[in-house]
């Protein structure tokens, strides 16, 4: 073993620099093993060079005999072939690991020179990825953090009503429990800064379908311009008017998602908290009124479709907070149920939001 450190030494000593000479046509080369080994074999050359000229001196100036120089140049030379050894090992385990987890600019890191202290920070790597513990040693080659882009369906329900001047709090004319709305659609979400994912933003298209349920056997029935609730003069086991909207929902995002190093690459946690303001636009494209009654003794269903003065462009803000799958939802419509009432009724809704996977 002594023998081949020896013999490596001294062709670190003699041969090294021929060929690192030739090897200077590969510079554009991108970095591998190889380059890696031969940056560690000029680096030990550098130091054993330095190291001799030390010895020389001292030889130079009486400090040391021929023969104790030659000792501690074999006992210097064998040391730094062993150095080598090492070094290389150290060098080829973080090629793996940079390797396997996408690490760029490889050759640009500074490594630990003994192997204990290698192992001991590659263990710290492995156990402390969260808090991104190797920030000191690749943030140099790994400055660009990523946009957190995804995408998922979201479904929405729960209660839908009307509101105007105090009415539904006073003098409710629909069914709270019974007017319900459902929403279904798929968002797509974005972090607004790369260096962070506190700030997102998401927009998306759903189909939003509205009911209200009337009370005491009222139905709508369209009156010119107008469109009133009338009793509709039978017994009426149901009666249900429901609006379908195609929307466009566009939100800002709060979330307490942090950053995280994983695989290589810069990311961040999903979030357990988050909070979305915003609105949305669209167009109401089919206005419905289902009615079940009966009449001597018979049983009917009538199902009227037609504008009922509705509006057909629709507005308005809603806002949600919860988990980052689960919230609860409230949206209300700026835009008029009817266009040409005299008293105006805007659409709330009040529920429960999904969001489907992720």
């Amino acid at each position: 073993m002594k023998k081949r450190r020896l013999l490596i030494a001294t062709f670190i000593i003699f041969w090294a620099p021929f060929i690192y000479a030739q090897d200077q046509e590969k510079t554009d080369e991108d970095c591998n093993l190889e380059m890696m080994h031969r940056k560690i074999k000029d680096e030990v050359k550098e130091e054993l060079k330095d190291r001799i000229k030390t010895i020389n001196k001292k030889l130079d100036n009486g400090a040391l005999d021929q023969v104790e120089a030659e000792k501690q140049k074999r006992a210097i030379a064998e040391q730094k072939a062993k150095d080598i050894e090492e070094r290389q090992e150290i060098a080829r385990i973080f090629y793996q690991y940079a390797k396997r987890n996408d690490i760029d600019n490889i050759c640009e890191v500074e490594l630990p020179v003994i192997k204990e202290d290698y192992e001991k920070w590659i263990s710290q790597v492995e156990e402390n990825e969260d808090e991104f513990k190797i920030h000191e040693h690749v943030e140099s080659m790994r400055e660009e953090y990523n946009y957190v882009y995804y995408s998922r369906p979201i479904v929405s329900f729960g209660f839908n009503n009307t509101f105007s001047d105090g009415s539904f709090l006073e003098d409710p004319t629909h069914k709270f429990a019974g007017s319900r709305y459902f929403e279904f659609g798929w968002q797509w979400s974005r972090n607004l800064f790369r260096k962070s994912n506190r700030l997102r933003f998401d927009y998306g298209i759903s189909m939003q379908y509205n009911g209200i349920k009337p009370k005491d056997e009222l139905v709508f029935i369209k009156n010119g311009q107008q469109t009133e609730l009338q009793e509709f003069g039978q017994d009426l086991d149901k009666s249900k008017f429901r609006m379908t909207n195609l929307i466009l929902p566009l939100h800002i995002e709060l979330t307490d998602s942090k950053k995280r190093f994983e695989d290589g690459d810069m990311t961040f946690t999903k979030p357990s908290f988050k909070v979305g303001f915003g609105g949305f636009v669209g167009v109401n494209f089919s206005t419905l009124q289902k009615l079940k009654y009966e009449e001597d003794d018979n049983s009917f269903k009538l199902k009227q479709r037609g504008d009922f003065n509705t509006e057909t462009f629709i507005y308005g803000v809603n806002a949600f907070i919860g988990t980052d799958n689960l919230q609860l939802f409230g949206q209300y419509n700026l835009n008029p149920v009817f266009s040409k009432n005299p008293i105006d009724e805007h659409n709330f809704q009040l529920g429960v939001r999904l969001e489907l996977g992720g």
